[in-house]
C-alpha cells in the first residue's frame, strides 16, 4: 500500500468538505497545497490558518466556517 502524501490528504480533505455541502472544487485543493508550501507545516496554527484561508468556499456562511474549522482541527488531531 502506498503511503499517503500531503497532496493526497489535502485532496481527500477537500472532497470531505464538498461531501459535507461546502462549495469546493479541485482548484481549492491546488490553492491549499500552494498555501501550505509557503508556511512551516509543522506549526499547527500556521497550517490551520493557511488551509482555512485557501479553502474558503465561495458561498461561505458562518455555519460553513465552523464546519471547515472543526474539520481542519479534527484532521490534524487524527494525523
Amino acid at each position: 500500500m502506498e503511503t499517503p502524501t500531503l497532496a493526497h490528504n489535502v485532496v481527500h480533505f477537500v472532497r470531505l468538505l464538498c461531501g459535507a455541502g461546502l462549495a469546493m472544487s479541485p482548484a481549492h485543493s491546488v490553492d491549499a497545497l500552494e498555501a501550505l508550501h509557503w508556511i512551516d507545516i509543522t506549526r499547527l496554527a500556521d497550517a490551520l490558518a493557511a488551509r482555512a484561508a485557501a479553502l474558503k468556499p465561495a458561498n461561505q456562511q458562518p455555519d460553513n466556517v465552523n464546519i471547515s474549522t472543526r474539520a481542519s482541527r479534527s484532521a490534524h488531531r487524527s494525523a
